[in-house]
């Protein structure tokens, strides 16, 4: 169990994460004092979608970074653990495309706006 990011490089396997191959070198990433750092990892295997990426974890294939929701059930039936608590990962940008500024439609400002508050709501909206 690593007690540091430090440990990571030396001691431990990251599953990697990447939409397109070939894929960059493993690395993770977290916040410290808000400034970003990233670790060097060796990886056995490269994933391009997120259900590959938590099988690939339960399959105890390396380690991997994940918004907690989508291991919730896993991490409470001790299928996943925890690793490196308080270390955060930096934000993922949302955006929201659409063809034009000038009339939008009122379905496009409704959504914009449900996802504003859902987002806000749950602390992770940092609009700028």
């Amino acid at each position: 169990m690593p007690k540091s990011a430090g440990d990571l490089a030396e001691d431990h396997v990251l599953v990697n994460y990447s939409p397109n191959l070939p894929a960059f070198a493993a690395e993770w990433e977290y916040l410290d004092e808000e400034r970003e750092w990233t670790v060097k990892m060796q990886s056995r295997i490269t994933v391009d979608n997120a259900e590959a990426y938590i099988a690939s974890a339960m399959a105890r294939m390396g380690i991997i970074q994940v918004p907690r929701f989508d291991v919730a059930d896993a991490l409470e039936e001790g299928t996943l653990v925890q690793v490196l608590n308080g270390y955060e990962a930096p934000s993922v940008p949302i955006s929201l495309l659409y063809p034009s500024r000038r009339n939008v439609p009122l379905r496009v400002r409704v959504f914009q706006k449900w996802v504003t508050e859902l987002l806000s709501a749950h602390g992770v909206l940092n609009e700028h």
